[in-house]
């Protein structure tokens, strides 16, 4: 159950609604809907107050009223914040622009059943159209990325099918499931600090260069982690391989063999 503002808040609360009607004078939020929905977004770090005056009224009265299903709440989102985001995408990225519009049109403004629309995640400490951006530019790298995933498993299957080596062809038809869980285990006990790089570098596509940006590091620090990161992988699935297969070390070589060849590939797939 939301709860409504204290009682000595209330005042705060009410000229908050005020000024967000004037903003929006055509969307219908009753005031006490509002003021809890303001309370429920209120950062827990520093007083009431001071919280509520950092937030963004209006656009969090606008999302508030999109939430519920108000229509002319909904027209205006449409028209002035989904129309600026379709501007913004049409130069940056047009040949995914109708379909990033379209995919936050449903994701933002459509609750799931027993849900609420994506829009009450907007927590009102910027901009609602910076935050929409934010979203869309999420959209953008997953649709890329899903077409670059596809891509690169299709072209190695295509590869596996082919392959002239019928040992090999044997191995990776027999031991897939084998090799698929023990590259999630050994993922799975990486640090949480060797996640967040292969994530930054498998999932996101970002180059060793862009990830030492974000880290403050050096490009060169990166492409060793990244080079060293990668051989521990194939290192320590052999070693997991070797015991639960109780295969030959010229077979388990082999099959390591079989995973480096699509190692990248099963990260992304495994990160995913």
């Amino acid at each position: 159950m939301t709860h409504g503002p204290r009682d000595d808040l209330q005042p705060l609360f009410d000229a908050a609604w005020t000024a967000a009607t004037r903003a929006w004078p055509t969307v219908s939020v009753p005031r006490s809907e509002f003021a809890a929905y303001l309370a429920a977004r209120l950062p827990t770090d520093e007083p009431p107050e001071v919280a509520l005056a950092r937030l963004r009224i209006a656009d969090l009265y606008l999302a508030c009223g999109c939430a519920r299903g108000d229509r002319a709440a909904i027209s205006l989102f449409e028209q002035h914040v989904l129309g600026e985001a379709y501007v913004y995408l049409r130069r940056s990225d047009p040949a995914v622009a109708d379909e990033v519009i379209q995919g936050l049109r449903v994701r933002l403004l459509v609750a799931e059943e027993g849900g609420a629309p994506d829009i009450v995640k907007y927590k009102g400490l910027g901009a609602l159209g910076g935050w929409i951006r934010t979203v869309s530019a999420r959209m953008v790298q997953d649709l890329r990325r899903s077409e670059r995933w596809h891509l690169q498993v299709d072209e190695e299957r295509e590869q596996a099918l082919h392959t002239t080596d019928p040992e090999m062809r044997h191995l990776r038809q027999q031991y897939a499931s084998e090799l698929a869980e023990a590259l999630r285990q050994v993922l799975s006990e990486l640090e949480a600090t060797e996640r967040n790089v292969l994530a930054m570098h498998y999932l996101d596509g970002l180059s060793s260069d862009a990830v030492a940006q974000l880290l403050r590091i050096d490009g060169s620090t990166v492409r060793r982690r990244m080079i060293k990161l990668r051989q521990r992988i194939l290192d320590e699935c052999r070693a997991l391989l070797a015991v639960r297969l109780k295969v030959s070390a010229a077979s388990c070589d082999s099959l390591i063999g079989a995973l480096g060849g699509d190692l990248d590939t099963s990260i992304a797939r495994l990160l995913r």
